[in-house]
């Protein structure tokens, strides 16, 4: 939780964790979210035990995801993927054990910004 306040200059007021069904996937739990911007977006975090289960993770939240958004870009480490109705962004990171991103980013808000912040943060 300390690392999304910092990383995004949020108040600990702008902070929620889920504990289950996080995206509306049973197997995602124990996310934390910040909200922040003008609109819903929201970035987030979730510590998995090791890198290896963070990479089962991240995989599984891509595949599920692909049903509702296209990919733009993709990266290792890193997705940009923009929702086929809404064409709001959602970014997927991993670093380690971090699975980290941003959700609901608008088409009109840059996305860079608060996605540089968040990977020099999990990246030290």
């Amino acid at each position: 939780m300390q690392s999304l306040m910092s990383s995004l200059e949020l108040q600990e007021s702008a902070i929620t964790f889920e504990a289950a069904n996080v995206f509306q996937f049973d197997f995602a739990s124990n996310f934390w979210f910040g909200s922040f911007g003008q609109q819903d977006a929201r970035a987030f975090v979730h510590i998995a035990a090791d890198p290896d289960a963070a990479q089962q993770l991240f995989d599984a939240l891509l595949e599920e995801q692909s049903n509702d958004y296209k990919l733009l870009k993709r990266d290792k480490s890193q997705v940009l993927l923009q929702h086929n109705y809404l064409s709001t962004y959602f970014v997927l990171a991993l670093r380690g054990p971090y699975i980290y991103g941003l959700e609901t980013m608008p088409a009109d808000e840059p996305i860079e910004p608060p996605l540089a912040r968040l990977t020099t943060k999990f990246s030290a």
